[in-house]
Order: structure tokens, then sequence, then C-alpha cells
């Protein structure tokens, strides 16, 4: 058999093969070329040495194609008008679309200046190594922005970037840019006066592309850190025009070189000495031949963005082609640059794409004349604008693997299509293409076409006698393919198996169609167990793979690492060399350079699931000594192979013992769990002992904080298997084979830090790290994909599930028998059984054989004598007497004349020769959407084996699509007597009655087969059965389908709808009363919780437990689906009580959701790392909601320094238009804390309190603003420290307070401007007795910033925008009512 592994594409690249000849210029070894020209530069001078961008599109260049050269670029180089070389960098190299490479021109003199460009290499030369530093030999510092911040002048490597973000979207100028925020030192350098890159320390040009972001003065670039020193400061002055401020004195020219909000503008300024000239967008805005002498201070830094070394006046906003010129850079030098960045497109003129030679092979394929035989068929196309003559034709073919190729003589052409044949071809990954040689200028030129490739599986026939284990595969899952399972080779459990028989342990092993499976021996061990792994290319059920050795074999045995050619690396675990201090572990794949190595005090050699295994850390030593130890994965830095972007997975085996100090490091690439410290990013998996069996998990992407804490059963002092998939922003972590939990997370994010199992990174060789895992590892995989929940299961049974893995007893094949091809069939034709088999001629006798699995009696019918010189395949039928009422399996076994060889191949399914039968159970049901159950029976005196037989399902529910349609084929597994199929109804408003569906039994395996069936109905549901009711005095067997016919609870509305197809929204009202609850009500999908009442307390959830002390989560809601609601209804005496449990109230987790118009109250978190008590919000909204004495008992720690009393917001939660009141806190957190990109608008924080602060948590705080969060329109009063009763304001990015009122003093504290001061008093109505309205007139009214999408109404449902700008707060300056009621 061949499997295709790729089709070709038919560009062309250069592969070492035969003998070439190179000529004495680089630029002749080249396929294509593209003269360019520069018509935009507008100078009168020459230019020397000016970088010139290059702007390539299949869209603007003519006959472009990113095929004509490599996918990397590495054969593409630049020459000048002469031919010389010149170096290049590439900015931005996207295949899909625009790139972006700055070519260095030797002289810039005109419009008629012209350079060329080359790609596409004819030859396989080593083509002259390309500095990109080289084309800014005429700068002191560059820097392009992107996704990476670097200096691509190589002057200075230290670049120290203060939260500067580097990017390649947006209107950029050039590709990738920059953004700075505020309160960032900017971008900073190493000095270039002292490291040598700029010439002189008076001397100096800069310039850079700016679009700002914010309002009055700002610092673009500096050299030195206060306003009087000597340097320079590139300032754009109260927002109006662009000056050079040296010695605290302004130079430029007023109201020009503003730089306006949202809009790119480019500045540029030369200083020499006292000779200023300054540009603004190209054109010189400012001279002076007599200005302030301006010399470098000497800081250890420049900045971009700011002061040297202070975030004062800094700018804030995009920034894009940073550059410092070493002289003083010329107005021609200025205007070029900004020309050849803002007019691209038409500052370089591209020529079409050239053919330097005449002939091409435009198109290759294969085909296949048999297993072993392919044709290469390949057309030749001449292009007659040059003069050119092919010498002849070759094809080139070999495996991959194999030194050197196989040439082919093919003849000569003139152009045209051929074929050609290779035959007798041995297993293995093969590459064909076309080599001619070409005359052109009286040179010989070979020319080599891209290859294709294809796989030659199929295996040769051994030379004499040889022994054969047959291993039959049971699995129960979901195909899947390329799966390296684990067999065991031992002379007591394989019957007539012997060591001595093995010769150099050499094997052949093949699947059923007699494909060449790679293999790997794990352990070897004569006096025992031996393992080998096997890629089979399919893991299906009943798979059959033989074991042949002892014999002469003509296929050379394939490379090991082919059986993990899916993997970057494979670590068994097993022996430790010597090629690191305290040892390493070989990887298995083919990646070089990634042998894990083994910390100091970690044990080798102990026992594994598969032979032996590593001890990361003992439990009973000391708490010093458990920061020791693990197992390193190195990172060799840049495009590292372990360095796998955010889709990834690694896996292994892991044996937890008692906890070691806090949570045992399981696996890490990166310093710390809160992604402090350096490196960072990467991912971090720890866990932590949970009770007598289990452990507690806590998995993360490059994000600091945990999304989800997760029970992982009987891990403790036991083995399990843990499989974690990075799919960008979602963790699956596996157990067994099982999904246990999906998490969001950050996407992991490259660091170049190698990976730590069992520590942190820090923790390699004898180095102190910390939390060493107190466990056990073995079998380590790390995948560059993230596989799916089938491959993760296949992946899991083949290697664990001993006991479904059936060997034969060895038996002796002799090569010159009939072959069997492919399984053997029995089939039903409706009247008795046929049976049939494939075979290739041989000498020798075939034979059914059929065995009874109840009684386990085996009887054979021969099936004919077969000789070698009959016509191959041969198909052999029969009708075989089976007795009735019972399971049979069957097979095929080949003889050989002489008797010493026998083959046997058994099928993949089982047949049943007894009665089956059909009862319904129940029926279909719209109404509560229940599935409808057929039992399907056979002879329960005969229930060995499995039955595996088709359905076919028809009838009005069916064509009308009101049942599901999706059940082909069932199996009655071994040792039961019986199956239930459920059918499930679908929803439908086409249908309005009940209607019926059939079940018929079909296909090969059981006897009468298209004659047994049943019928039931589906049960139309009357009315909207997406409305369901809940009531105190309903009870959940009843439907909810109106309020007479009630349910008693929401989990019981919610277990109904979730049944739906979840298309439409789901609604659930809630009538009035007090619901009381003990675990959590959970939202996952599109359903909308409505209480029915005139107001949010008419009805009220209650957890039924008093108090902080029931461990676990019993909050009154979890909700994670963006379209699910809560609304109109009061949450009361949620409890959380645990590790990294979240919000005592509700947790809306990273899909969304949102609670609306609801009260939170008496709401509480406890226990070490209890996260808020009100609520929890991963993502999504929570609006018009009261919360009120909610608080939390667990306080802030170093990992989590800003714990939260009431409220967390993440992501990009939204909270608007709520009210806090009368939420006390008695341990150390702030009392709201924003996170992440989170917003709160109109928000009114009132009458708290705060007790306690820490070392960690050390400032008091009525809000803090994290990251990006920002908060408009809110007010904070009334809320005050316990201790001497102080004012607690915000804290944190109070910057981003905007538009807030607050009662204590912001003097100095970096607020905003137009933040209100003021008291409770003068804020609202009547603070005394709780009325939190604006005073009409006091300094809250119309004070607030508009924003969209705004809500309609306040929180007491009265109109929200009153005039032309709203209210600061919660509610607006209009008579007091009542919440609004959303239905």
């Amino acid at each position: 058999m061949v499997i295709s592994l790729k089709n070709s594409v038919f560009s062309l690249l250069t592969l070492l093969c035969g003998s070439l000849f190179a000529g004495n210029n680089v630029i002749d070894n080249f396929l294509y070329k593209i003269d360019m020209t520069l018509p935009g530069y507008q100078g009168i001078t020459e230019l020397s040495d000016f970088p010139v961008l290059v702007k390539l599109s299949e869209e603007t260049v003519p006959n472009f194609s990113y095929e004509l050269c490599k996918a990397d670029a590495s054969d593409i180089r630049f020459a000048d008008a002469n031919g010389n070389i010149i170096p290049h960098e590439i900015e931005l190299w996207n295949p899909e679309g625009e790139s972006y490479i700055w070519v260095k021109l030797p002289t810039l003199s005109g419009t008629n200046t012209s350079f060329k460009m080359y790609l596409g290499l004819a030859l396989p030369i080593e083509l002259p190594e390309n500095d990109p530093t080289d084309v800014w030999s005429a700068y002191a510092a560059v820097f392009h922005g992107g996704e990476k911040i670097f200096d691509s002048t190589g002057n200075s490597p230290t670049v120290v970037t203060n939260s500067v973000n580097g990017f390649n979207t947006g209107d950029n100028v050039v590709a990738g840019a920059m953004y700075k925020p505020k309160n960032s030192k900017g971008v900073q350098f190493l000095n270039p006066v002292t490291t040598g890159a700029m010439s002189t320390n008076n001397v100096v040009s800069f310039s850079g592309w700016f679009k700002r972001s914010s309002s009055g003065t700002v610092i673009v670039a500096a050299n030195k850190s206060t306003w009087a020193a000597s340097g320079f400061l590139a300032i754009v002055e109260a927002g109006t025009y662009f000056s050079l401020a040296v010695s605290g004195t302004h130079q430029g020219k007023k109201n020009a070189g503003a730089l306006q909000n949202g809009v790119w503008g480019h500045l540029a300024f030369s200083y020499d000495d006292t000779k200023i000239n300054s540009y603004f967008n190209g054109e010189n805005i400012y001279s002076n031949e007599n200005g302030l002498s301006q010399i470098d201070p000497g800081e250890t830094y420049w900045a971009i963005g700011n002061y040297a070394d202070s975030a004062k006046d800094g700018y804030v906003g995009d920034m894009d082609e940073i550059r410092f010129y070493n002289g003083v850079a010329s107005a021609d030098w200025i205007k070029a640059e900004y020309d050849s960045a803002i007019s691209v497109d038409t500052f370089v003129s591209y020529g079409k794409v050239e053919n330097l030679f005449d002939y091409k092979v435009s198109s290759m394929s294969y085909s296949f004349v048999n297993d072993n035989t392919v044709s290469i068929s390949y057309e030749i196309d001449k292009n007659y604008e040059s003069e050119t003559s092919v010498a002849s034709v070759s094809l080139l073919y070999g495996r991959t693997n194999d030194e050197g190729l196989i040439e082919k003589e093919l003849g000569t052409t003139t152009g045209g299509k051929y074929s050609v044949t290779i035959s007798d071809l041995a297993p293995g990954d093969y590459t064909a293409q076309i080599k001619m040689s070409i005359e052109k200028n009286g040179k010989v030129i070979d020319v080599i076409f891209a290859p294709i490739s294809f796989v030659i599986t199929r295996a040769f026939a051994p030379t004499g006698n040889y022994k054969a284990i047959t291993v039959k595969i049971a699995y129960d899952g979901e195909p899947s393919e390329n799966i390296p399972v684990l067999l065991r080779l031992s002379e007591e459990n394989i019957s007539g198996f012997k060591y001595e028989d093995v010769i150099d342990k050499h094997f052949e092993i093949v699947d059923i169609n007699e494909n060449l499976l790679p293999y790997e021996i794990d352990t070897w061990d004569e006096e025992g167990e031996s393992l080998i792994w096997v890629k089979v290319l399919s893991l299906e059920n009943n798979a059959i793979i033989t074991v042949r050795y002892g014999g002469t074999f003509n296929n050379d045995i394939l490379n090991s690492e082919y059986v993990w050619d899916d993997y970057v690396g494979v670590w068994h675990l097993n022996e430790t060399n010597n090629a690191s201090t305290y040892g390493s572990y070989p990887n298995s794949t083919t990646v070089a350079g990634i042998d894990a190595e083994k910390a100091a005090v970690s044990k080798a050699d102990e026992e594994g699931v598969f032979g032996k295994a590593v001890r990361i850390v003992d439990a009973n030593t000391g708490s010093t000594e458990q920061t020791y130890g693990g197992v390193f994965i190195p990172d060799s830095g840049e495009n590292s192979p372990v360095d796998l972007g955010s889709e990834f997975s690694i896996s292994g085996w892991f044996k937890h013992g008692s906890q070691n100090i806090y949570y045992d490091h399981v696996i890490y690439k990166r310093l710390k769990a809160d992604n402090s410290g350096t490196p960072n990013n990467g991912y971090a998996i720890e866990m932590s002992v949970n009770n007598g069996t289990g452990s507690k998990i806590d998995p993360r992407g490059s994000q600091s904080g945990a999304t989800g804490t997760f029970n992982l059963p009987n891990s403790l002092y036991d083995w399990s298997y843990l499989t974690f998939v990075f799919a960008g922003s979602s963790l699956h972590t596996y157990q067994n084979g099982k999904l246990v939990k999906t998490i969001p997370i950050t996407a992991v994010k490259d660091n170049n830090a190698p990976i730590a199992i069992g520590n942190n990174v820090a923790g390699y060789g004898d180095v102190a790290g910390d939390c060493a895992w107190n466990g056990w590892v073995d079998e380590l995989r790390l995948r560059p994909t993230a596989p799916d929940a089938a491959f993760v299961a296949a992946e899991y049974a083949a290697m664990s599930n001993k006991d479904k893995f059936v060997y034969s007893s060895v038996s002796t094949v002799d090569p010159s028998q009939p072959t069997i091809v492919g399984y053997p069939s029995c089939s039903w034709t409706g009247s008795s059984f046929k049976f049939s088999t494939t075979i290739e001629a041989g000498n020798g006798s075939v034979f059914a054989v059929y065995k009874n699995l109840e009684t386990g009696v085996e009887f054979t019918n021969k099936l004919a004598d077969v000789t070698s010189d009959m016509a191959s395949p041969i198909i052999l039928e029969e009708i075989p007497e089976l007795p009735e009422g019972a399971t049979y399996s069957f097979g095929t076994i080949s003889l050989s004349n002489n008797g010493t060889g026998s083959k046997r191949v058994d099928s993949q399914y089982n047949i049943y020769s007894g009665e089956i039968t059909i009862e319904k159970l129940s029926d279909a049901s719209e109404i509560i959407n229940s599935a409808g159950v057929f039992r399907i029976s056979r002879d329960p005196s005969s229930t060995v084996g499995d039955l595996t037989f088709d359905v076919a399902l028809s009838g009005e529910a069916i064509e009308l699509g009101a049942a599901e349609n999706i059940i082909t084929s069932v199996t009655i597994p071994d040792g039961a007597s019986y199956v239930d199929i459920e059918i499930n109804p679908i929803p439908t408003e086409a249908v309005n009655e009940d209607k019926t569906l059939s079940i018929t039994l079909t296909g090969n395996t059981i006897s009468f087969a298209g004659e047994i069936s049943a019928e039931m109905s589906v049960l139309n549901a009357p009315g909207n059965y997406r409305i369901r009711y809940v009531s105190t005095t309903g009870n959940d067997e009843n439907d909810g389908l109106t309020i007479e016919t009630a349910l008693k609870t929401i989990t019981a509305a919610i277990e109904i709808l979730d049944k739906y197809p979840q298309t439409e929204i789901n609604t659930i009202y809630v009538e009035d009363g007090l619901y009381t609850i003990d675990g959590n009500i959970v939202l996952t999908n599109s359903t909308h919780v409505f209480g029915m009442g005139t107001d949010p307390s008419h009805v009220v959830i209650s957890n039924k437990y008093q108090g902080t002390n029931a461990n676990g989560e019993r909050r009154i809601f979890r909700i994670n689906n963006k379209d699910a609601l809560v609304a109109n209804l009061t949450m009361r005496n949620g409890s959380v009580c645990g590790s990294y449990v979240y919000g005592g109230s509700f947790l809306i987790e990273a899909n969304g959701g949102t609670v609306s118009n609801c009260v939170v109250e008496a709401s509480t978190s406890s226990q070490s790392n209890a996260f808020p008590g009100g609520g929890y919000l991963h993502n999504g909204l929570v609006t018009h909601t009261v919360f009120r004495q909610c608080r939390t008992l667990s306080g802030s720690p170093n990992w989590e320094p800003n714990r939260s009393g009431v409220l967390h917001a993440k992501g990009d939660s939204r909270v608007e238009n709520c009210l806090f009141e009368d939420n006390p806190q008695n341990t150390t957190v702030v009392l709201i804390h924003m996170q992440g990109n989170s917003v709160m608008r109109n928000c009114t924080i009132a009458d708290g309190s705060l007790s306690k602060t820490n070392e960690y948590c050390s400032t008091w705080s009525a809000l803090r603003l994290s990251g990006s969060a920002k908060a408009e329109n809110v007010v904070i009063t009334g809320v005050t420290n316990t201790i001497d009763g102080a004012i607690c304001l915000p804290t944190g990015n109070v910057a981003n307070f905007i538009n807030g009122a607050v009662d204590g003093d912001i003097t100095d504290l970096g607020f905003p401007e137009n933040t209100i001061v003021g008291t409770a008093t003068e804020f609202f109505k009547n603070y005394a007795a709780k009325d939190y309205r604006p005073d009409e007139n006091g300094p809250l009214v119309g004070k607030g910033v508009n924003y969209s999408p705004m809500a309609a109404f306040d929180l007491a449902g009265v109109t929200r925008l009153v005039g032309s700008r709203i209210d600061i707060g919660c509610y607006e300056a209009q008579p007091f009512g009542t919440l609004i009621i959303v239905k």
C-alpha cells in the first residue's frame, strides 16, 4: 500500500544532487530577477548607504509569487546596478500578504538609481552571508517595532521596553510598530556615545513616526533625565509645536510640528553642537545656526517616549521607525526617510519578475502502478525570451534518509509532457525530482526542480521461513491515526516465543495490509518482558499487527525515530547517559539538542510504568531540600524546537507523593506561577494534595493568576497519564485519556526558557528552584499541535490497556504458502451466512475457521488447495453450517504444502446465529426533552464476545426531522445480553403532533437481518417548549410548561432546557418566594433566568448553609455563556470555601454572561486563596445590581497581593450602574479589584470599611485598577479604614479613574485633573438616609462622560441621560424610583 504525504508545489528549490557548476558571480545562480528603480527620490544630493524600503506582494509586483522562493526567504538577495550584493533586513515576511524589506543602497543619486532583487536558486550553493545590521551602518540605533522590540543596528544588545508593546497589526506606517502606555519610561537603549555607536558627544540626528493618544506636553526622545541638563529633549510642547529643549530652554517654532491625536506624524531633527534643524513630515520647520550647545550628559540609557530615566511627561501612543543617525542627517536624507515610508508604493518602482532560465518543470505528479511501483508524470515548458538549451534531463529519486539519490537518465527535451516508471521500491519516505542540465552563456548549469513526496509502506515478502506473532487490539474508542502502541514480549506470556529465536533484536512488524511499521525498542529484557513501541497507521477495534522475526527479511529496518514523527520530543526516562553533569535522558525523535537533563538530587532508575522512571524529590527530605530536583529540556533560544507557540500538548505519567511545601511544580516554562520575574510567559502547571487519594491541579498559560483549579482523583501514590493540550486561549486537561477540565487561559507566549519537569526553570543542575515535585515521572511527550480528544484517548489506550492486546501463539510461516490479504468477511444473505476471504497465490491450502465463543469449540472447513501459478487475487467463499443460538468469531488459515508454515488472520467482528429481539422501553418526548429507548437483546445464555450490527431508522418522525437519525451501528458488548439505544427528539415548529419512528436491524453480522424491527412515538410538546416555570409549590416531576405545572427548582428547569439544541434562547420564569439551594446553579447555555416579581426582593435564592464553614462551592450562580442572563432576583448567603474558589454569590467564567437588576447580599468566601464574597467575572457584564454585606475572609498573600472583598473583574468584563453599599471587610483585601481590560462605569461605592493591610496588600483601597482596567463616572465615598477612620481612595493605575469623584485628598497621587473631590453630603441627596441620588445642585450632575452602549435607565429605573451628559454614579438626579425590572 502507498500513502501520499503531500502534493507538490511546483516552485523552484535547490537541492544538493549530482555534479553542479557555479559561476564566478553569485547572481548567476538565481532563477528569477526583479529590476527596481527609485522615481520617488526628490533630493538633489547624493546619499550614501541609504536604507530603502521594498514592499513585496503578489498583488503589486508583476508576476511575483511567494512560491518562487523559499518559505523563509533565505534564498533572496539584492544587488546594486553593478551586480554587487548589498545587505538587506526583512522586517516582516508574510507569504499570505505584504512583506517589508529594508535594503541598503550604496548610493542614491536621483530617480534613475536602480538595483535588483534575485530570488530562487538554480544551484545548490552556499550564498554569501547577509548581515541585516549592515543595512543600518549610518545609524547608531534603529527600532522598527513589531512583536519583538530590538535595536536593528545591533549596537545596543540591551533594550529595556518598560511595558512598551510591539505589534504587527493595525494601520502602522511600516509593518510592525510599538505602543507606549502612560507611566512607562519608554524604550531605553544603551547610550550610543558610551558604546561608540555615536561618533561624537555633541552631534546627533533623530527621526520617527508617532501617532499620539494623549494631550498636553509629550517627550518623544531624550538623552537626559532632568529638564535642566545639557542633553537634548525632543518634545511636543503643550501639544502645539515640536521643540528641541536643551539646558531648560525650548528651541522650536510655535505652532509647527504639532502631533494630532490618532494621526501618524513624522518628527525629525539634526543637531550639530549649536546648529539645529527640525522637521515635520519631511519638511524643515525650524533652523537655528546659534542654538544652545547640546552635549550628551552620559546617562546609562537614552530613551524613546520619555526622559532617559523618568516617566514624567511621557508620550502615550503608537510609534514606528525610530532612528538615531550617527552624524548630521541632511534635509534630503530626512525627506527620503519620510517619502520612502509614507509613499512606499511609488518611491520604488518594480519591474516584472524575469525568468533567467528558459526551461522549467511546470507540473509534476505521480500515480501507483502497484504497491511498490510508481509512475512519475512531468511537463516541461519553454520560455522563448532568451537563448538557452537543454543538454539532458534526469529523474532523481530515493528515500529521504538514504545517502544520495538514484539518477535515471531521461534524454533531452524541447518541451512537452512525459512520464517514467520506477519499480521495486522498498518501504520508506521518497522524494522524486527532475534535473535539467541547461546551457546558458556558454556554461552548463544543473537546475533541480521542486520534489514531490510519497511513501511506500508495502513490505517485501521475507525469504525463507520465519516466525510470527499476531497481535489483535481491542479498542472501543473512536479510530485514530498514527498512534504509537506498546507491545509486550515475554516467553512467559506468549506461547512458543523464545528470545533465542530473535536475531540481533531484529523484527519486521506489519499491519493487516502488509504495510511495514516503524518500531522502537524501549526495554529489552531476555529474562523477563521487553517493551516495543510500534506506530500503527490506524488504531481501531480489532486492529491486527504481525511481528515477524527469526528469518531472512528483504526490507530495511525503518528508523525508530519514525515512530515519533508527529512529536517534537519523547523521553522514556529509562537509562541516563553522561551527556550532562548529572545524566541525560535521550530524546527519541529526530529533533536534536533536546535531550532531557536530570538535576543532581533527582533519582534515576526508579520503578516506572514502562521500565524505569525518575523521582524528582523524596518527600522525606527537609523543606530546604524540597526546592531541588527536576528534569530539564533545554531551549536553544530563538526558534527553539520546544517553543511551539500557543497550540501544542505536553503529556506524561505522573505519580504524586505527599505534598512538599505549597504547590508542587509539575511542568514549568517560566520562573514563577504568578508570571513575575524572568523568564516569564510560557506556562506553569502545579499540583497540591487535595484529599487522601487525589490532588488539586492548577494549570496556567501565560497569565499570572489561576483561571481554574480542579481535582484529579486517584492521583496520590498512583500513576496517572496526564495530557495538557494548549489550544490558544483554552487549556484542556486529560487524565488517563479522559477530559477532566477545560479552562480559559492567556495563550502561551514563547520565552526561550527550558521546560522544567518537577520544578521551575531556576532549579537546573544542583541549584535550588521552588516547590519541587514530590513524586515520580515517566514517559514524557511533547507534540507541536493540539490533538483532539479522540487522539488523546487512543494514545492512552495504546500504552495502558495491556489486557486489550491479545497475542497469538508463535507460528512458523513459509513465504511460499498462500498469502491472506486483508480481513475475511462473513455476511448475511437473507437465508444464511456467506464466508469470503482474499488470497494471493502460493503453494498450500486455505481453510475457514469458526469459533463458538460461548463453548470455545473451534472447527475448520477447507476452502481450496492453491498453487503459485494461479492468478491473483483469489477470492474463496463458502456457506458455513453454523448451529443456531451462538456468537462466532471466524478467520482464515493458510498452510504450506510441507506443513512447516502456517498463518492465521481473524476477522474484526463476530457473527450471531441466534434470535435477536427488539422492544420499546419508552417513547421520546419533546415535552421534557427525554430520549426514547429501544432495547436490543440476544440469548442470555450466549453473551461471550462483542456483537456489532447495523441499524436503520425510518418513519415520519425521521422524515420530518423530529428525531435524531445519527445511529448507524450498535454493539452488544462482551458479557452482556442486551444494549439500549436512545433516540433523542428534535423539537421543531414544523411538527405539532405526535409522530412515530421505526428501527430495523440490518448488516452482515446477525441472522435474519432486515426482518427484525420495532416502533416508538415522538411525543410533541404543546406551546413554547423553551419556556419553563419554577415555583416554590412546584414539583420537579412536572414538565414546567405552565405555572400550574411548574417545576420546584431552577436546576431541574435547566436540565430540561439544556437537552434542547442550543440555537435559541431558553427562558426560566421564577415565581415569588424563597428558594434554598446547597450548590451552584450552573448556566452553560443560552438560558435566561427571570424573577417574576415586581421587585428583586420578591424572589430570593439562598444557600441553606449559614455561615462559611461549609467546604466547597455553595455560591448561587455559575455562568459560562455569553447569552446567559440572571435578572430580577436576590442572591443571598452565597458561600465558597476552599483554595482558589471564586465569587460567593456568582461566578461568570471566560465565555461570559450577564447579571442584571439583582441584589447580592450576605455572601462570603473563606479559607486560604478564596476570592471575593460577592461576585467574580472572568468576562461578561454585571449591571443595575446592588451589593451589600459581601465579604471575604481570605487575605492577600504575596502571589495575589490585591485580593478583593466584594467584586473582582478581569478580561473584558463590564460593571455598570451598580451600587456597592455597606460591605465591611475584616481582612487584608481591597474592596473591589478591576483587572485586565475590564471597565467599571456609573457605579456608586459607599459606606464600606477596610480593617487590615499587610506587606503585600499595603494600601487601603476602595477600588484597585490594574493593567488597562479603567473606571468611568464612578463615585466613591464613605469607605474608610477601621484603624483611624481615614478615607480609602482608589489605588493602582489611578490615571484610569476617569471622570470620577472621591471624598479624600488626591494631591500628587496621579489622578486625572478633572477628578471631583468633595464630601458625601455634597454629592448625594441624603447620604445619611442612604439616598445615593446625586444632589440636583451638586458636583456629580452632568459631569459624567457618555459612552456606548449606554443603558437607557439608571439603577432606579428612570431615564439615564438627562441633558447632554450623564451624571456620575449609579443614579441620575431625578425623583427616587425603584429598581427597573427587565422582562
